[in-house]
């Protein structure tokens, strides 16, 4: 019985940390994203600079 508790509590931690790891990488994909986007709005407004 007690095995069984301390085995369930050890896969809950587990699944916490797998949902936090995978949360984190979520944010990250997101960040990268707005990165790249902002950095082809700059491109795109030095173009239209040299273009004036």
């Amino acid at each position: 019985m007690w095995f069984r508790k301390q085995k369930a509590e050890k896969e809950g931690r587990r699944g916490r940390k797998e949902k936090t790891v995978q949360s984190s990488k979520q944010e990250l994909t997101s960040l990268e994203k707005a990165k790249r986007e902002y950095a082809l709005w700059v491109l795109a407004e030095e173009y239209e600079e040299e273009d004036r």
